[in-house]
């Protein structure tokens, strides 16, 4: 019982870090630039020390496929290519970010 209640921590630790992985990749798209992606890096990172941590506890495996898909989905994400910028699109990327900033005030 006490490995199954650490899995769901770690589980839920997960879904917040995928979250934040997802957030600072679109904050990289919207604003268009470099700023977010050290968080990102980061995120990445936790997501991939949680997967490691729920793999080496998993038996079952149907969760150990879905900590694969979950490590391939992380790994393969980037925020750095100039496509998921919306400084690469010119004109596009001052309305993004006032958008972005409208919408952020509070």
């Amino acid at each position: 019982m006490k490995v199954a209640e650490e899995d769901v921590r770690v589980a839920l630790q997960l879904a917040s870090a995928v979250r934040d992985q997802y957030a600072h990749q679109a904050h990289t798209i919207i604003i268009g630039d470099e700023s977010h992606l050290g968080f990102y890096t980061e995120a990445q990172r936790r997501v991939l020390e949680l997967t490691g941590s729920l793999r080496r506890s998993s038996t079952s495996p149907e969760a150990l496929a879905t900590v694969d898909e979950i490590e391939r989905a992380a790994a393969s994400s980037t925020a750095s290519s100039p496509g998921h910028r919306a400084g690469g699109c010119p004109g596009r990327s001052a309305f993004v970010r006032d958008e972005h900033a409208r919408a952020s005030w509070w």
